[in-house]
């Protein structure tokens, strides 16, 4: 069986296909560094090139399956709240669909965020971008990787001709994995690989650098983000290890609602983010697999936009007609041989023990958060290089926000008065209702 991977990355689709037993013979992307890491761990079959204007004569021959993950970026919303161009995305979309209606493979298989699922139930209806594709889809899913075994919650859009059935009938024979039984396999000499039945020395591991701890400017920040949002429900912090992770992204900055934070065991009552080799395991990549790029944030970026490759195998089985009784896991399967060259380790940038003092700054003022993201909340700006604080009244849903700007003489009476506060939750009780 034949496969070629279109917008590749770094190869998480492959890898997997490969694991399974699928021949991946071509691999497409742009970037340079996931070009690179590809290359390095799977093999030549790979070249640079834009899928928008591809020429598909140069486009191997004899291909069974189609398989690849177009650009998420327009579709997330961890991109400007869900406002990125959609229209632009639906290009890349089109793009690999154009490609599978040249071939016609026996099967493909595309992958992408959740949303991705509504616009291709919209727009392949009469009318639609996408309608001229319409044949060539049986079916659109939401899965959560975790149910594969991904010890981390990622739910993807699965969109294509498959054995969807037998696919997810393998739900049923993976195990369980939270985020502690990858953290917790760093801690001896060696690294045990569960996903993938292997054993790397500690000494041999590449990007497992684990960086100083979260300032308390950092932890403060990171407290009012995930616990205090303005708009958005609390979530845990420091994030338990005692389930899945939370969905892995392809920034990863100190101070944010996004990156997760665990206990960092080297001092009590601090915390740290994960290395990049945690979230390469938390992604389902195997140790000994080699990310080539020239910074650490490229790094995460490679990671966060990969497509596990503990999920392509199961894929990889199904496509090859695997029944549940006779499928076997990574782990008990013969082990392929990845980079023999090790990947330069890319240090974090050095924590930043000073806030700059013309950083802006937002958050709610304790004691005015009432229910449904009501709030009075202070923000700064700056003026001629001078700070100016302005205080808000929020109220509505999250995709209806309505602000009212508080003038000193309202704000002085809000916080004096209790009467105020006791109208304000009376007011969004009945607005609520």
């Amino acid at each position: 069986m034949r496969a070629i991977d279109l917008y590749c990355g770094v190869g998480g689709w492959s890898l997997g296909l490969k694991l399974s037993g699928v021949r991946v013979v071509a691999g497409i992307d742009l970037s340079t560094s996931a070009l690179e890491t590809y290359r390095k761990n799977l093999g030549d079959h790979v070249r640079r090139a834009d899928m928008r204007t591809l020429c598909y004569t140069s486009l191997p021959k004899k291909i069974d399956v189609v398989v690849g993950s177009p650009p998420c970026t327009q579709f997330s919303y961890s991109n400007r709240g869900g406002s990125g161009d959609l229209n632009d995305g639906i290009v890349d979309l089109q793009a690999f669909l154009s490609v599978v209606d040249h071939i016609q493979p026996k099967f493909w298989v595309m992958e992408n965020v959740p949303r991705v699922a509504k616009i291709f139930e919209s727009e392949l209806l009469p009318g639609g971008k996408l309608e001229e594709y319409s044949h060539l889809v049986d079916s659109v899913h939401v899965v959560d990787l975790a149910e594969f075994g991904l010890p981390q919650r990622r739910r993807r859009c699965i969109v294509g001709k498959f054995p969807d059935e037998l696919l997810f009938n393998y739900r049923e024979e993976t195990p369980t994995r939270a985020m502690k039984d990858v953290i917790n396999s760093f801690k001896s000499q060696y690294y045990d690989d569960e996903m993938f039945g292997a054993r790397v020395y500690s000494d041999e591991l590449s990007d497992h650098d684990i960086e100083d701890s979260l300032t308390d400017e950092e932890v403060r920040l990171n407290l009012e983000a995930k616990t205090r949002h303005p708009v958005y429900n609390g979530m845990r912090f420091p994030d338990s290890l005692d389930r899945p992770a939370r969905t892995l992204t392809a920034t990863c900055t100190k101070v944010s609602r996004e990156s997760i934070v665990i206990d960092d065991e080297r001092t009590f009552g601090s915390f740290r983010r994960l290395t990049l080799r945690e979230r390469a395991s938390l992604q389902g990549f195997p140790g000994d697999f080699q990310f080539f790029a020239p910074s650490y944030a490229a790094k995460i970026r490679l990671i966060g936009n990969a497509l596990p490759p503990l999920f392509s195998y199961y894929v990889g089985c199904a496509l090859r007609g695997v029944s549940t009784g006779r499928l076997r896991h990574p782990w008990q399967r013969k082990r392929i041989s990845l980079s023999p060259q090790r990947a330069p380790n890319t240090k974090p940038r050095l924590a930043q023990h000073r806030m700059s003092s013309k950083r802006r700054f937002r958050a709610v003022i304790p004691g005015f958060r009432f229910n449904s993201g009501m709030r009075l909340q202070m923000s700064n700006t700056f003026v001629c290089g001078q700070p100016k604080w302005i205080v808000d009244f929020h109220y509505g849903s999250p995709k209806d926000i309505r602000t009212i700007g508080l003038e000193e003489h309202s704000l002085n009476v809000l916080i004096t008065d209790r009467r105020a506060e006791e109208e304000l939750v009376k007011l969004n009780l009945s607005g609520a209702e």
